[in-house]
């Protein structure tokens, strides 16, 4: 439906942990994605500037959390439904 709207974004998968616990990535890929809502926010101290952001995406297919869309990490991906459609998911990112 909102499919024309959808941007590129660049989605690097997590795959679990290795033998010495270090997290494991695919190479990135592009996906399409729209983003939803949500905005970053630079924090200015004298120890430096800090981010924080609360970006939402809707996405065709299932992200893992711990993955990374435009370089922030994905926290949550919940399944949006409607009654006689598979609408997608929202991936929540930190």
């Amino acid at each position: 439906m909102f499919d024309r709207y959808y941007t590129d974004l660049k989605l690097k998968r997590y795959i679990g942990l290795s033998e010495s616990n270090t997290p494991m990535f695919d190479p990135v890929t592009d996906i399409k994605g729209l983003r939803i809502k949500g905005q970053v926010h630079v924090t200015h101290s004298k120890d430096g500037d800090s981010t924080t952001c609360s970006i939402v995406y809707r996405v065709n297919e299932y992200i893992q959390p711990q993955s990374f869309i435009n370089g922030r990490e994905v926290t949550e991906c919940v399944k949006t439904g409607a009654l006689m459609m598979d609408t997608g998911y929202l991936v929540y990112v930190k």
